[in-house]
């Protein structure tokens, strides 16, 4: 199992220090029709991934099962933006994910979206990203998404896996753009001043 950079982990406790990523029970859609799950295929994540989302509509889907459509692939909601480098070695990749979440809204009429990323990601490692790049990444997915079907709700999910313990968390925007501006560029400061 790959393990979580040192950058990475500075970048992700920054991101819990400042409140970025928040506990998903605070935030939770309405899920009454179910949830479309962009993520990752990692085998290593998505079954943590997959029972998280079962949990989460426990009560709360109007099915008499938890009704969670997978979409995934390799690198999960960073492959939805066609200049990730994510898909360097597979152009045309972004268009077909995104029209199969799109169709998989219309075909389950389900109009709640999340998009997911984890950290470590190999394939965001393969490419070169960092935690902060994932996350912008996932952000970018989102708003792809919304903006090519009218009526769509989404949010992006992180998990972070440390020391073998995995755990779920809400990417919240506003604190995100907040953090961007007055944390980041202090925290990469200090990043390079440790290399």
């Amino acid at each position: 199992m790959l393990e979580i950079s040192g950058v990475d982990k500075v970048i992700v406790d920054s991101l819990l220090e400042h409140g970025v990523l928040a506990s998903v029970a605070s935030y939770l859609l309405d899920q009454s029709r179910g949830v479309i799950v962009l993520t990752c295929g990692d085998g290593d994540q998505s079954h943590d991934i997959f029972s998280y989302h079962v949990q989460l509509q426990e009560g709360r889907c109007n099915y008499p099962h938890p009704r969670i459509h997978l979409c995934a692939w390799n690198g999960g909601a960073l492959r939805i933006n066609p200049a990730s480098a994510t898909n360097r070695t597979a152009p045309g990749a972004a268009d077909i994910f995104l029209a199969e979440v799109l169709d998989a809204s219309d075909l389950k009429d389900i109009p709640v979206v999340v998009t997911y990323c984890h950290v470590p990601c190999g394939k965001a490692y393969a490419a070169r990203m960092n935690a902060k790049e994932v996350f912008e990444e996932n952000i970018r997915a989102k708003k792809i998404i919304k903006s090519r079907k009218s009526g769509i709700k989404a949010a992006c999910f992180v998990q972070v896996c440390r020391e073998g313990k995995k755990r779920s968390y809400y990417l919240v925007r506003e604190r995100w753009e907040a953090w961007l501006a007055n944390v980041w560029p202090n925290l990469v400061l200090s990043l390079v001043r440790s290399l």
